[in-house]
């Protein structure tokens, strides 16, 4: 009787240990850090509804600057415009007048390297239009098409900066100090 008492104890005591040793290594913690970079994606919007060029005329030609990334970022932006036929480029002045925004004349600044660079922060989720209209010239030559065509460049902003100077230096030739947060969308100084 003791000893089938005792065979008994002890299958029981081994029972229980490899149980314990079993919910021990199937018991595990599972933590899932969801991290996200931050991305930095502009582009260009047009709003060109009458596509078609009349002497002295004027158009409707809204074009917007857009961050549809998740991060705010430095702008720059430069244009070209020119007039085509179907055998060729037409070069010199296009004599086309361009309506700029008021956000354009006061927000961006001209440097010498041809780019119009933005004097603010552009979050994400925000845009800035910089262009209304086009009115053409008295003349146009018959069968030519008016090109205006724009290139925006950006840099993610950071919270440190050092940063943003460097990166700015690097991948525009200049150096973005943001020198204001407290200023819609924060106040952007360029330097050389």
């Amino acid at each position: 009787w003791f000893a089938l008492t005792g065979m008994l104890a002890l299958l029981l005591i081994g029972v229980a240990g490899f149980g314990a040793a079993w919910a021990w290594n199937t018991h595990r913690a599972q933590q899932v850090n969801q991290l996200e970079s931050r991305t930095v994606s502009v582009t260009v919007e047009e709003n060109f509804p009458v596509k078609y060029v009349e002497a002295e005329a004027t158009k409707d030609k809204a074009v917007t600057v857009q961050n549809t990334g998740n991060a705010a970022a430095f702008v720059r932006v430069s244009y070209a415009e020119y007039w085509t036929t179907d055998t060729e480029q037409l070069a010199g002045d296009t004599k086309v007048t361009k309506t700029w925004t008021s956000d354009w004349t006061s927000d961006f600044e001209r440097h010498d390297d041809g780019w119009y660079y933005y004097k603010k922060v552009l979050p994400a989720g925000a845009s800035v239009r910089v262009l209304e209209s086009v009115t053409f010239p008295a003349s146009v030559t018959a069968g030519a098409s008016y090109h205006l065509d724009f290139q925006v460049e950006t840099v993610q902003v950071s919270d440190e900066a050092e940063v943003n100077t460097d990166a700015t230096g690097k991948l525009f030739g200049r150096t973005a100090e943001v020198t204001d947060m407290t200023t819609s969308y924060g106040a952007v100084t360029w330097t050389n």
